[in-house]
């Protein structure tokens, strides 16, 4: 949810291809939140769009990084660290 988006999704509304001009304009309902009846209503609302900063920190690189680190395991705990597949042979310690 980046102004640069919306611009590039309007650009796209005005395709030729009728495929990718369709496409183009149904993104740019999923981000307005509604449907628009043509691509100058759509140009009209993004005209005077502004992104939501709390939306756009959802999707924030620096909060995926975060979610990444803490979903790691830390070396410190005990315990297995991965599991032996139940058809590979384990030779004796």
């Amino acid at each position: 949810e980046e102004k640069a988006s919306v611009e590039l999704l309007l650009h796209a509304a005005a395709h030729q291809n009728r495929d990718v001009a369709d496409r183009a304009l149904f993104a740019l309902e999923a981000v307005a939140g509604t449907v628009f009846k043509s691509r100058e209503e759509a140009a009209s609302w993004a005209a005077t769009w502004k992104p939501d900063p709390l939306r756009a920190e959802l999707f924030s690189p620096v909060q995926e990084q975060a979610e990444e680190i803490s979903n790691t395991i830390d070396s410190r705990n005990p315990g297995p660290r991965s599991t032996t597949p139940k058809n590979s042979e384990q030779k004796p310690e």
